[in-house]
């Protein structure tokens, strides 16, 4: 207790930005995470976007064009992706660049983060040359479930796996529910098609 004020005197509080340990601040986002994150999202919406173009339109009008939803979808992504690089090459991403470049391939994150952009690949390949699809009949109701909801959930789970590193098993559920309501919506809210669909 102090002797002027008469009041207690309180343990100081932990070092670090708003009372975090310097040990919890590592594990934060770096600007190459985020630069790679970009890049990532970039060839997603690239992706969804040339996929919304090549949809068949039976219509004249645009606002009823199978590919409208998708292709605002694809360009969000990669108005975004554009954003987020910005901002990390500002942050001093492309220096992070040159300094881990010179041991590239040793450290486990860039052999995930390679890996990953291997995923990304195979996973568009794979939705250009790959379609399957299997339906069942529910109150009337035509349900679907196919080769894009597959490749989508493989892919989610593996990004889910590589920088998350939940348990598998949660990965691929989180995986399978959210590219399949994505889908549902696309399917059965607006009637839109998506790639593989018959």
């Amino acid at each position: 207790m102090t002797e002027r004020s008469g009041e207690p005197d309180y343990p100081a509080m932990p070092t670090g930005r708003a009372g975090v340990s310097e040990e919890d601040t590592s594990a934060h986002s770096t600007p190459l995470h985020n630069l790679v994150g970009g890049v990532l999202m970039g060839v997603i919406g690239a992706a969804a976007l040339i996929l919304a173009i090549g949809m068949p339109d039976p219509g004249d009008d645009i606002l009823t064009a199978p590919g409208l939803l998708p292709g605002l979808v694809g360009a969000s992504l990669l108005a975004m992706a554009v954003y987020l690089g910005v901002i990390s090459v500002r942050n001093g991403a492309l220096a992070q660049i040159r300094d881990r470049t010179r041991n590239a391939g040793e450290s486990s994150e860039q052999r995930r983060t390679f890996a990953l952009m291997g995923v990304v690949a195979a996973y568009i390949v794979a939705l250009d040359f790959v379609f399957f699809e299997w339906t069942v009949e529910v109150a009337g109701q035509r349900l679907s479930w196919g080769s894009f909801e597959f490749f989508s959930t493989v892919l989610l789970a593996l990004i889910l796996r590589f920088f998350w590193r939940g348990p598998p098993i949660y990965c691929v559920l989180i995986g399978l529910l959210f590219s399949t309501a994505i889908t549902a919506v696309f399917r059965y809210l607006f009637a839109i098609p998506v790639p593989g669909s018959g």
